[in-house]
């Protein structure tokens, strides 16, 4: 499997001729524009350790040390939110296990920090094709929103901290964690939206730190359990 990577340029002409770029590969997309085949708010769960590849709704999650969190620092919420208990956050954090047919993932992710400046990398890992999308940091209020889709389906989505500028804490949190296996029109995040370096490869779709998206009335909410 080739890590697909293209320049700026070519991926910009690509969206703009509204053809598929060269190497077609997983792309990012809004994750509001995902119609969730499955969603795991992970209320259900009680706060503590997990083992590595824990099973959920739709993924497994292979983490150093993952667990899930009830820390409001990590969380930026008022449930339980998954994350790892690394300090650093700086080991890979892998979402693999998806139902056969599975085209699309997405996730909120919150930050520990305020003063926070490291970024994030993410692998996506596709039936065809292996795509790396950087560099995804914090919004203002310490949320985000990331979605990924592929049309020939997904394998892996696999996140790592992009540098640690130090001396600051840099763990982070999953939360409404959702995958589809049909979704409906995902929409690829304009390339006006990008930042990061030139060199990494987005296939003229850009990448962004999408707006937060707080657990609504319509997530279910259910007893922690001691």
């Amino acid at each position: 499997m080739q890590l697909c990577k293209s320049t700026m340029l070519e991926g910009l002409l690509a969206f703009l001729l509204g053809v598929a770029p060269a190497c077609a590969a997983p792309v990012l997309v809004d994750y509001q524009s995902i119609t969730p085949k499955s969603l795991e708010d992970f209320e259900s769960y009680a706060p503590g350790d997990l083992p590595s590849g824990a099973l959920f709704d739709g993924f497994s999650f292979s983490a150093t040390a993952p667990l899930i969190s009830a820390t409001e620092t990590v969380c930026r919420s008022a449930g339980l939110c998954l994350t790892a208990d690394d300090l650093l956050g700086d080991k890979v954090r892998v979402f693999s296990g998806f139902k056969p047919g599975t085209k699309a993932f997405g996730a909120e992710l919150s930050w520990v920090n305020p003063q926070q400046q490291s970024t994030l990398q993410v692998i996506v890992e596709g039936k065809k094709e292996t795509q790396l999308f950087g560099e995804f940091g914090p919004a203002a209020d310490l949320v985000s929103a990331l979605g990924f889709f592929d049309q020939s389906g997904l394998k892996s989505v696999t996140f790592i901290i992009g540098d640690l500028p130090g001396p600051f804490a840099t763990n982070y949190g999953f939360d409404n964690v959702i995958t589809a296996v049909r979704p409906v029109g995902p929409t690829p995040v304009p390339l006006a939206s990008a930042f990061g370096p030139a060199g990494v490869s987005l296939a003229g779709l850009g990448l962004a730190a999408l707006a937060r998206k707080r657990k609504s009335g319509a997530v279910r909410r259910r007893s922690k359990r001691s």
